[in-house]
């Protein structure tokens, strides 16, 4: 049998189990019904419309714009962008400002930009956000400490 031994020191680096995904995300991912449907359909724009920060890329038009599935290649610099915790007076929240403000309100703006999207996911998914993700509440400290010290 042959063996490879171009990464993981030919099995000496053991990688720890990964914890199974939280309940709602697999039976979204895995289930058979018009929830799983929708979501799996609209997958990459409930990614987006979930994100803390923008992405920032010269797009290759040749690439992008060409038949098959969907190819991005990255060529020179790929960066995210945060904007400020602090939204400017009279702009709609966006990104991470959208985790830092009342829920209700931040699914209300998500639901409006994504007119498309089924709102039952995209309330499951941000719950699932609040409760799972540790940027939330590093985000909502970070802005806190902001909000007091001008």
């Amino acid at each position: 049998t042959p063996q490879f031994g171009m990464c993981c020191l030919q099995r000496q680096i053991k990688l720890p189990h990964l914890h199974p995904a939280p309940t709602i995300l697999q039976n979204l991912l895995c289930g058979d019904n018009p929830l799983s449907k929708a979501f799996l359909k609209d997958i990459r724009q409930y990614n987006v419309a979930l994100a803390f920060t923008s992405l920032v890329v010269k797009v290759d038009e040749a690439i992008t714009n060409s038949s098959g599935p969907y190819c991005f290649r990255v060529s020179g610099k790929l960066h995210h962008r945060m904007g400020s915790l602090l939204a400017n007076e009279g702009e709609d929240l966006s990104y991470a400002q959208l985790y830092i403000h009342d829920p209700e309100e931040a699914l209300s703006m998500r639901n409006r930009r994504n007119p498309n999207l089924k709102s039952e996911i995209m309330s499951q998914l941000q719950d699932l956000m609040q409760d799972v993700n540790p940027y939330v509440a590093l985000y909502r400290h970070a802005y806190l400490i902001m909000k007091d010290k001008p």
